[in-house]
């Protein structure tokens, strides 16, 4: 779709789903219909999580357009982002993604892991 014309008050809903970490995917949608705002609305459909390697990146990057417009940026579970399959590397690794960015022996990852895993619940 083609975002609104600068100056009309024409709200756009986009809706994106299966993302699974394919950060350079997301940054073409942006791209596309552009990024999050009050006439943009984005739908994310889930399964953000596991098979790529930049599930974490994705979910900053939604979170932080959701903190400046809560209500440009509506986030749905998917299953992807349920603790049996984001744990289980068979289904695409999330947590070993966490893991490997912020730390395996430290604790840290397994902290910013559990961080993730809540969030996904209240979704």
């Amino acid at each position: 779709g083609q975002a609104p014309k600068p100056g009309t008050s024409e709200l756009q809903l986009i809706i994106v789903g299966d993302t699974h970490g394919q950060l350079a995917d997301v940054l073409w949608i942006f791209y596309k219909n552009g990024v999050p705002s009050p006439t943009n609305r984005y739908l994310v459909n889930g399964d953000i999580c596991d098979r790529g390697t930049m599930a974490s990146e994705i979910w900053a990057l939604l979170l932080a357009f959701k903190c400046v417009w809560p209500e440009a940026v509506s986030i749905q579970r998917g299953n992807h982002e349920d603790r049996l399959l984001n744990m289980d590397f068979h289904c695409g690794g999330f947590y070993d993604e966490v893991l490997s960015k912020y730390g395996r022996t430290s604790g840290m990852g397994a902290l910013v892991y559990e961080k993730f895993a809540r969030l996904f619940a209240r979704l």
